[in-house]
């Protein structure tokens, strides 16, 4: 008897059951249908004087709710097969096979050729021949019932062994050109992942990428084509399926690419840098698109965002041994890339913020690698003062602007601190320099559009305490600026001076702020003058009149003391007509 009988008859029953399941259904639909055309008596016109008078009405008896129609036709619930687990005792020692197998292809293809085991030709014969065999296997198996994990293990292997013997056809025995093995690779990876499509399965592409990067280096021989070949594999995974249908394809893709690139870029020489760069460049390119997905740009799929930040990783790796002009056009590039994948359309606040924060760190890292050591201040608070200037009502680019021109308040305050207090190293710290007076505006400018756009976006409860530390940045800003001018003017006298007119400065600005009208800023603008004036008094006595000398401590305590008078006379001028108006 053939073995597939009890499978037809089951079929046979269950087909049998379902048409008299449809019949059933036809009946039931044609009875309602003749009850929804019988026709209706149509009304009878009388007179009033025909009318019957009007029985005397009964009171309404509940009347019985008839019981709903029974159901002519069983529904039986038919659920799905259950969802396997994702690690099952079958996939496991599917993939230890896989990557044992490959491994013993990886020895066929090496060692052999150390040893000098067997010919070039059989060595590449038995891989093909094996790649081809595994690939043949796998589609009879698929066919058969309870074959899918098994053919799916077979074709990974397959594939990724026909992938290695190109790589070593073309690295070690360099039978055919460097673009030809490339050509040739590519169509491989393709067409497994065309393979993998048709079979929907996400862990044939994932068996098929995994074991290849970890086995390629040895084959390539040279950086060139391991970059190439490994390239080759991250293209070739945007091109068949839509990412967010196969995240975890992509991880392993940005893992495996992003690894052997950081590689390279670390052990490459100066004659391997800038090819290494581009190498990085493009591999960040591909990560990108992917995370470019609608569903990763809608902070449904983190795992393609995530891939997307680690095929970025490589490039910051690679910058490292270029030329500064390199360097900082990748860094501009990577930068401009991810501030676009943030605006793009549809794309949620957190993910957006995640983009623009990359973005930062890695403005950060150009110009740390790319600016000489006594600009580098001002290029990081000019790149906070524009991305805060660009970034509008955004939330999340304000604060990566914000973020970048703290670090270069905080590079500033380390590298041009001493030319602010007239300590001896001043002088040996630039002070009265270019980049040191370009710092301190920069600083200035920075602080006060902090203020103007942090301010909206923090809440009520919080924006004293932003308004303090932007406040108190604005004011040590203000102080280095004029120290350091007077020091390019007048040496140590004119710094002096400097020093003077920002004590003016201080008072000036908090009896500004403590004559304000402005009703919107309640009592925060009292408290704020009076601490200005406090804090200038406080620093007339305490640093004024040590540091200063002559001329200039007279003036300074004489133009403190008359801004005092002044404001005294003003404040209480002016509570006095405010308590004769409530009065």
């Amino acid at each position: 008897m053939p073995q597939n009988a009890p499978q037809s008859d089951a079929r046979i029953a269950r087909l049998a059951t379902e048409l008299d399941i449809t019949v059933r259904r036809l009946q039931w639909m044609q009875a309602e249908l003749g009850v929804l055309q019988r026709p209706v008596a149509a009304p009878v016109l009388i007179s009033q004087a025909q009318r019957p008078a009007p029985a005397p009405v009964p009171a309404p008896q509940p009347r019985p709710v008839p019981p709903p129609p029974p159901v002519p036709f069983p529904a039986p619930a038919r659920p799905g097969p259950p969802r396997p687990p994702v690690f099952t005792v079958a996939r496991v020692l599917a993939g230890a096979g896989v990557l044992v197998t490959l491994i013993g292809v990886a020895l066929l293809l090496v060692l052999a050729a150390q040893a000098g085991l067997l010919g070039p030709a059989v060595r590449v014969g038995l891989g093909t021949a094996l790649a081809a065999g595994l690939l043949g296997a796998a589609l009879w198996l698929h066919r058969r019932p309870g074959g899918r994990i098994g053919s799916i293990a077979l074709a990974a292997t397959g594939v990724a062994a026909a992938y290695l013997d190109t790589v070593a056809v073309t690295g070690i025995y360099e039978w055919v050109p460097p673009v030809v093995g490339l050509a040739l690779s590519g169509l491989i990876a393709l067409g497994g992942l065309a393979l993998a499509q048709r079979w929907r399965s996400q862990w044939l592409g994932i068996a098929l990428y995994a074991p290849v990067y970890l086995l390629a280096p040895p084959l390539a021989d040279n950086a060139y084509l391991l970059g190439g070949f490994t390239l080759i594999l991250a293209i070739a995974s945007i091109g068949v399926s839509r990412p967010a249908a196969w995240p975890w394809l992509h991880v392993v893709r940005s893992a495996g690419t992003s690894l052997t690139l950081a590689a390279l870029a670390l052990g490459a020489g100066s004659a391997d840098a800038l090819p290494i760069l581009g190498a990085t460049v493009l591999g960040a390119v591909v990560g990108l698109l992917a995370a470019a997905d609608p569903e990763a740009r809608a902070g449904r799929c983190w795992a393609l965002v995530s891939a997307g930040i680690v095929a970025a990783a490589p490039v910051l790796l690679a910058m490292i041994a270029v030329p500064d002009w390199a360097a900082a056009f990748a860094a501009l590039a990577l930068v401009a890339a991810t501030i676009a994948l943030g605006l793009l359309p549809g794309t949620a606040p957190a993910v957006r913020g995640v983009w623009f924060g990359v973005a930062a760190f890695v403005a950060l890292i150009g110009s740390v690698l790319c600016t000489p050591a006594a600009s580098l201040p001002a290029v990081l608070l000019a790149l906070g003062t524009g991305a805060l200037i660009a970034a509008g009502r955004e939330p999340s680019a304000c604060w990566a602007g914000a973020a970048l021109g703290g670090m270069g308040l905080a590079v500033a305050l380390e590298r041009y601190g001493a030319t602010t207090t007239l300590l001896d190293e001043a002088v040996r710290r630039g002070a009265g320099t270019a980049p040191a007076i370009a710092a301190a505006a920069l600083a200035l400018v920075f602080a006060v559009t902090a203020a103007w756009r942090l301010l909206p976006q923090v809440p009520e409860e919080s924006r004293n305490l932003v308004g303090v530390v932007c406040g108190v940045a604005a004011l040590g800003a203000t102080t280095a600026l004029l120290a350091n001018l007077g020091w390019a003017l007048g040496g140590a006298e004119g710094a002096r001076w400097g020093q003077g007119v920002a004590t003016v400065a201080w008072i000036t600005t908090g009896a500004y702020l403590l004559l304000q009208r402005r009703h919107d800023w309640g009592t925060a603008g009292n408290v704020a003058g009076l601490a200005l004036i406090g804090g200038a008094v406080a620093k007339l006595f305490l640093f004024d009149l040590a540091a200063l000398d002559g001329a200039v401590r007279v003036i300074a305590f004489l133009l403190v003391g008359i801004t005092l008078l002044g404001v005294g006379a003003a404040y209480a001028a002016r509570s006095d007509r405010t308590r004769r108006t409530v009065g």
